[in-house]
Parts: C-alpha cells; structure tokens; sequence
C-alpha cells in the first residue's frame, strides 16, 4: 500500500482488506507510521555518519590491513543496534513499547562478550550500538 494512502487512512494496529484482495484475505497490520519512521531515521543518520566516517573505505577492508578505526566501529554499531531493534520490534508498535524493546537491547548489549578478544576497535563497536539504543529508549 502506497505510504501516502496509509496517511489518508490511518490503520495502524487494524487488519484491513484491500478492494483488490480475494474475499476473505487480509493484509497484516499495517505498522504504526510514526514510530517505524524514527527508527528508519535513526539508523540512515547513523549509517551516514558511518560512512562519512569510513571515507571510500570499508570496515571490514581497514582491519584486513590491520589498520584500527573505533570511530568508524562506533557508527558501525549504531547502525547495527538500530537495525535489529527494527526488525525486533512488532509491526503494531507503539512508541512506549519500541523505548522498552531499545532499553531492553541495550542492557543485552551490554552484556554480549565483545568479539575480537575485547579489542578497541569492538569496544566501539558496542559502546556505539549501546549509546543509539539508550537514545531511543530516553525518547
């Protein structure tokens, strides 16, 4: 459903059937518009300063050459932490739920192991994806 439809008919948390749908079939629930739309939001502005960080290198290519780059491992985890709370947060989520789900990862976050033996570079990496799921949930 085009997303300008969705504004002009708000049915966020409902089933609806489409006119063009079989009888009988219904689509999902749409997702609450507001609270996807920060999450979607948060994450490209983390993925951007991620890659404005990393210049026209990758994360992956600079540790191959062994070079360490905690600057671009912090915005690495922040968009990593924001795109697993969107795909854990339920399609009819509300904003009080999704700042529960943020506080919820960032303590799992927190108490992952770090990969890499603890390294600097890893130690960024979490401390970037704790610090974006902190924000959602004070939000």
């Amino acid at each position: 459903m085009p997303r300008a439809e969705r504004e002009e008919f708000p049915t966020a948390g409902r089933r609806v059937t489409p006119r063009h749908a079989a009888p009988g079939r219904e689509l999902p629930p749409v997702r609450p518009v507001a609270v996807r739309d920060d999450l979607r939001e948060r994450r490209a502005r983390a993925a951007e300063a991620w890659a404005a960080t990393m210049g026209d290198a990758t994360s992956c290519a600079l540790a191959k050459d062994g070079r360490s780059h905690p600057a671009g491992k912090f915005h690495e985890g922040r968009t990593a932490a924001l795109g697993e709370l969107m795909r854990a947060c339920p399609a009819d989520a509300t904003a009080p739920s999704a700042t529960a789900l943020a506080a919820a990862l960032a303590d799992e976050w927190a108490g992952r192991a770090v990969p890499g033996g603890g390294s600097r570079d890893w130690e960024s990496y979490r401390a970037g994806g704790i610090e974006a799921l902190r924000e959602v949930a004070a939000s």
